[in-house]
């Protein structure tokens, strides 16, 4: 059987590329040898293989220039280069066919095209060719538009037209087009068509596109403004939440120590009557000390009254107590054994003081002593401010006294 060599780019996977090795197997049947890249070395290789007069025959099969150059066109390859690489090929291949003219079988093939044997050819080439044919079916085809350019330039190239005369004079096989000249004229100029038809769509539905995103846009912009307002919204319920259980706490707060007032005011009163038998003086100091009792604990529960309702009244609780637990005056220690209902009720001493253990007429520690500061100092009873957070912020700084003297 002769060997098949395919020059150009017919080259297919499954085929051997062409060496000097390659062409001495002793297997008659190897597969095809393929040449992607036809070059002076790859002529000569064949060349040499082919003065061994016992070797068989080959069929070289050579690619058309139309298809050659619109293959070439389409994997981007400068016109000049693919017209020069093709001539190139065919000048090689023409001088190898004369001189071994006795030994080679040249085809010209393309893409899309049956070969058609001459009923002349000896058996074992037309046996080839028919294979040959299954080859060329798988043959990828250029697009229309790439052939129709490729068919002009080969028009317009004088010498390239002159080597495919030769060539095709050479080959004493030829392939039969399928498609005409004039049918790749019309599938190029339907392809141009749809391209432009394309190229309208696209530009149409890019312009969809556009719109859709601005549209998209906008939406996501309302959407980040709805989630920011539900945030705010939700901040402001959790804040309006937060005041409404305060103002509840401090409503209760203030409830009591209305109610701890009535009994101060009560026992006030009591011992007022009681003391009424007593002498003229005394009884006259006595009405003075409970007078500004009475005073500053009307005033202080004023103080307490506003406070209730006030944001801030948390806070400054806060700050009361740990302004207190700082102080030397105020012994929690003391406080809880000394006043063991406090200790019960299991609340935070200087908590309780500040609330409850001033307008109760409780003592924070042996060392201050409630009721005297709020009688000894008149401007203490009429403001109704705590004894011993009055002292701490101010009286200490005025040195004032916290108790009366021992001595």
């Amino acid at each position: 059987m002769p060997r098949v060599i395919y020059l150009g780019l017919f080259a297919l996977p499954e085929h051997t590329p062409m060496t000097l090795s390659a062409l001495q197997q002793a297997d008659e049947e190897s597969v095809a040898i393929a040449v992607e890249s036809p070059s002076d070395s790859q002529f000569d290789i064949l060349s040499n293989w082919l003065q061994d007069e016992s070797k068989p025959e080959a069929l070289v099969i050579w690619p058309k220039p139309t298809a050659f150059i619109a293959d070439c066109l389409a994997r981007d390859e400068a016109i000049d280069d693919s017209l020069i690489e093709w001539k190139n090929m065919a000048g090689r291949l023409l001088k190898l066919f004369r001189r071994h003219r006795s030994q080679l079988t040249l085809l010209g093939i393309a893409p899309g095209e049956v070969p058609s044997p001459s009923n002349e050819l000896p058996t074992q080439i037309a046996e080839v060719i028919t294979q040959v044919e299954e080859t060329a079916k798988r043959l990828p085809q250029a697009k229309p538009l790439y052939l129709l350019a490729a068919a002009q330039l080969a028009v317009e190239d004088s010498e390239l037209q002159e080597m495919l005369s030769f060539l095709t004079a050479s080959s004493q096989v030829c392939g039969t087009p399928i498609e005409q000249t004039n049918e790749t004229v019309r599938l190029a100029l339907q392809s141009a068509n749809e391209s432009l038809n394309a190229e309208q769509q696209l530009k149409i539905l890019t312009q969809e596109r556009d719109s859709a995103a601005e549209e998209n846009k906008l939406l996501l912009t309302q959407l980040a403004d709805v989630q920011n307002a539900l945030e705010t919204a939700e901040q402001k319920s959790q804040q309006l939440k937060k005041i409404t259980e305060e103002r509840d706490s401090a409503q209760e707060e203030n409830e009591l120590l209305l109610t701890q007032l009535h009994i101060v005011q009560e026992a006030l009163e009591k011992a007022y009557l009681k003391n009424s038998s007593s002498n003229v003086e005394a009884e006259s100091k006595d009405q003075e000390r409970l007078k500004s009792l009475i005073t500053w604990l009307r005033a202080h529960a004023r103080r307490q009254a506003r406070a209730a309702y006030s944001n801030a009244e948390s806070k400054t609780l806060q700050d009361q107590i740990k302004l207190l637990e700082k102080s030397e005056l105020f012994d929690a220690d003391w406080y809880l054994e000394q006043y063991k209902d406090v200790a019960k009720a299991n609340i935070n001493p200087a908590e309780h003081f500040i609330k409850f253990g001033a307008i109760e007429g409780r003592n924070p520690s042996p060392r201050f002593n409630t009721e005297f500061y709020v009688l000894n100092y008149p401007d203490i009873t009429s403001s109704g401010l705590h004894p011993l957070l009055h002292y701490l912020r101010d009286g200490i700084k005025e040195q004032r006294k916290t108790q009366e003297s021992t001595t």
